[in-house]
């Protein structure tokens, strides 16, 4: 306001003054805005103008690193950011860098600065999250295995590319096998570097005395960081025994038909361990009919050192040989295997039968002579049963008075009875009856033989001759007692029809002397005192006969040795 031209003589001491308008409206007030990009994209912030929009107005803008730095992983950004009145919105576009190496979560920020016009800045700076498009770095544990005593070996791997250096804890935990008995626990942490892909984990185990299974337990990982996985958490450690294994064995036993089999499986050795084997029953001469086939698994407990299978075995009623079956052990847990199979008799109980010649009918030379085989005793049995037979020379000759038989007969039950017949040879020869030995040997099945020998009659069927030797006394002498001499009777002997040559043909025996003929010559041994008068038999040879008589005296003396 500005005063001038004053009237009557006044004068201006003070004649201007300033008004002002004081605003009654907010200002303006910058402020931006954080987003998410995944790397190789374009960040776009928002910068924002509230309150008076009306004057232009401008801010300063410019990124800063956090995780993230530039130009790794964004383009470093700065300038003025003008707003024209009215305006009350930007954008700022930052680049970022899609490189090929994991680094997780990152970000970087962008600051406002330097507001003109009176502005004022309410939101000065904003985060850009930058995503990472890579695959996370991947940390797995193996399994290891040692001897008790020994160290196993747990590898840790970590696989992927990564900018980072990372770490992963580990512990371990028990199994079958127990920490500190078997092994000595371990925990921690790994840490690698970017370019270091794999570290060891080391634990000892205890070298005790007693047999065990082999045993396990785990070593674990956990809290990888910087945002790595774990893709096997978990590693089995085996620790193998080396004590001695116990022995499973089984022994051959036997039982009577219809018992029951007792089989005992031993276990030798280290017992203080849980162990098993199975078993199973197979046929021998024994098969189905004959016992209770059997299979399973035995379990011993720590402690036992014995269990009894039982088998039931069938009762019949046929004689029979002892049969067999078997037990045999196999897949031993724990254990290893001594005498696997034992082999089971099941004995009889049934008597054996018994086989007998019958005598047979005396037949005339030409025909046949029929010999019986009977069975006695038991006749119910296992089919079949055989038995050999064969002839030989009694007073007959094979060949030339019968002809030779022989061969093996078979009983089919209930057959208790077998022929065999012998066929005999017709000749015109004057001859004595004849006998044909038959006999029986060889039973199968273990049988008896009550009667192994039969004896069949050939009877002559030709007319004596009509003449015959004549036969003369023969007087050998004197002879102490216990003296030995021998004769020759039919040298003084005829034959009036000159049928020569003449033959001897017996002597009789007495209980006064020993006697044995050598073709036509007998040796005595005189053995009782006084006269003897001893009857012989000559022939001719047509078949014709005669008695003669040998004489000696014997003189008293001492009985002979």
């Amino acid at each position: 306001m500005v005063l001038s031209s004053p009237s009557a003589g006044a004068t201006l001491a003070d004649y201007s003054g300033v008004v002002t308008i004081v605003d009654n409206e907010a200002g303006s007030e910058f402020s931006i805005s954080g987003t998410t990009v995944v790397e190789g994209g374009t960040a776009s912030l928002t910068i924002t103008r509230s309150g008076s929009t009306g004057a232009a107005a401008s801010v300063n803008f410019a990124t800063i690193a956090r995780t993230a730095t530039s130009p790794s992983d964004f383009g470093a950004t700065s300038g003025l950011m003008s707003f024209s009145s009215g305006e009350a919105t930007k954008s700022i576009t930052i680049p970022t860098v899609d490189d090929t190496v994991f680094e997780g979560l990152e970000s970087f920020g962008v600051t406002l600065s330097g507001a003109s016009s009176g502005a004022i800045i309410v939101g000065a700076s904003a985060d850009v999250s930058l995503q990472d498009n890579d695959a996370a770095p991947n940390f797995a544990v193996s399994n290891a295995s040692a001897t008790e005593g020994g160290s196993l070996s747990f590898t840790v791997t970590k696989s992927g590319s990564t900018a980072n250096t990372l770490s992963v804890n580990f512990g371990s935990s028990s199994g079958t096998a127990l920490e500190p008995n078997d092994y000595q626990p371990v925990s921690g942490a790994l840490n690698f570097l970017p370019a270091e892909t794999s570290k060891t984990i080391t634990v000892t185990t205890v070298d005790d005395t007693v047999f065990e299974a082999t045993e396990t337990f785990s070593v674990y990982l956990s809290g990888a960081s910087g945002g790595a996985v774990i893709s096997s958490a978990t590693g089995t450690g085996s620790i193998s025994n080396n004590d001695v294994a116990p022995v499973f064995s089984v022994a051959n036993v036997s039982v009577t038909e219809g018992g029951v089999a007792n089989i005992v499986v031993t276990r030798t050795g280290a017992s203080e361990v849980s162990s098993g084997v199975t078993f199973a029953t197979s046929d021998g001469t024994a098969g189905a009919a004959q016992y209770a086939a059997a299979s399973g698994t035995l379990n011993f407990v720590s402690g036992e050192t014995s269990k009894s299978l039982f088998v039931s075995t069938t009762q019949n009623v046929f004689f029979n040989l002892a049969k067999t079956f078997n037990l045999t052990l196999s897949a031993p847990t724990n254990a290893t295997l001594g005498a696997t199979t034992a082999l089971v008799t099941i004995n009889n109980d049934d008597p054996p039968p018994s086989f007998a010649v019958v005598n047979p009918t005396a037949r005339p030379e030409g025909q046949s002579i029929v010999f019986g085989i009977q069975l006695d005793g038991t006749v119910s049995y296992e089919p079949p049963l055989t038995i050999n037979y064969a002839t030989s020379s009694g007073t007959a000759t094979s060949g030339v008075d019968f002809q030779p038989t022989s061969g093996t007969v078979t009983f089919t039950s209930p057959n208790t009875l077998t022929q065999v017949t012998v066929p005999t040879i017709q000749d015109s020869a004057v001859e004595p009856d004849e006998t044909i030995i038959f006999t029986i040997s060889s039973p199968s099945y273990g049988a008896a033989i009550t009667q192994s020998q039969a004896t069949g009659t050939i009877t002559n069927d030709d007319a004596p001759p009509s003449t015959g030797p004549v036969a003369n006394t023969d007087n050998a002498g004197s002879f102490a007692r216990c003296a030995t001499f021998t004769v020759n009777p039919i040298t003084n002997d005829t034959d009036p029809g000159g049928n020569y040559p003449l033959s001897l043909v017996s002597v009789a025996p007495d209980v006064s002397y020993t006697v044995a003929i050598t073709g036509n010559s007998v040796t005595f041994q005189t053995l009782r005192s006084g006269a003897r008068s001893v009857p012989y038999t000559v022939t001719n040879s047509i078949g014709g006969q005669a008695t003669g008589m040998i004489t000696w005296t014997t003189s008293p003396g001492p009985v002979c040795p």
